[in-house]
């Protein structure tokens, strides 16, 4: 199977502006003369408080409203997300249920544009799965000065700049024997925010549908399997 990169489009002609799609969404009772922000991010269930390695004991609130200059998207950015994940319409999220993800949960949204609110809904993902399904052992990795390195982990490659003085990144990843089915993952430490593996299928199944304010690009971290 061949793998290609998801990543989130910043053209203007698929999300409308590249930083700043949409913007937080303040329709709460607010106290006056404390910034609308801090009291936000202040909330349990405030959607900066996720998490890569677990899922919430909370519903996320997930509420944004779509910028002045921002389009509509079937993946839409979001600010202030720490978490690896998307924001993603029913439509995209109805193509993805079909196929096999890493493991992961959907929390309810809405993004809203202008009197009207559009279901949305937050794609999170756990990191911790990769090491399920990543060979560690197999894979390579490089330094910035161009040495190549093997992890026993994911765990190895956290202080891994503090104990070497040098940074690492992908270089050749193999996937364990029984995972070789995976559609969509992405490798925490490595990869963030917004990029993810896809196998071909997926990728054929996302054009088919003309899923909107996505980008796919070409990788040779993972070879075909």
């Amino acid at each position: 199977m061949k793998y290609n990169l998801l990543t989130r489009s910043l053209k203007r002609k698929d999300v409308g502006v590249a930083f700043g799609q949409t913007k937080e969404l303040f329709d709460l009772n607010f106290v006056e003369g404390i910034p609308r922000m801090n009291q936000l991010e202040v909330l349990p269930e405030y959607h900066g408080n996720l998490k890569n390695d677990r899922f919430p004991d909370f519903e996320p609130r997930i509420k944004f409203e779509l910028s002045e200059k921002g389009k509509l998207s079937d993946w839409v950015g979001i600010p202030n997300m720490v978490a690896n994940g998307m924001l993603v319409s029913p439509k995209f999220k109805a193509l993805l249920e079909q196929f096999n993800l890493m493991e992961h949960r959907f929390y309810e949204g809405q993004v809203k544009t202008g009197v009207f609110f559009r279901e949305y809904f937050w794609f999170h993902p756990l990191s911790e799965h990769a090491e399920r399904f990543v060979d560690f052992e197999n894979s390579i990795f490089k330094e910035t000065n161009g040495n190549l390195v093997k992890l026993k982990s994911l765990k190895d490659s956290l202080g891994y700049y503090s104990k070497h003085n040098v940074s690492i990144d992908m270089y050749k990843i193999v996937l364990k024997e029984n995972s070789k089915h995976i559609d969509l993952f992405y490798i925490p430490y490595f990869q963030f925010s917004t990029e993810f593996f896809i196998s071909e299928r997926l990728m054929k199944a996302i054009k088919k549908e003309k899923i909107t304010g996505i980008e796919i690009k070409e990788q040779d971290f993972l070879g075909d399997l």
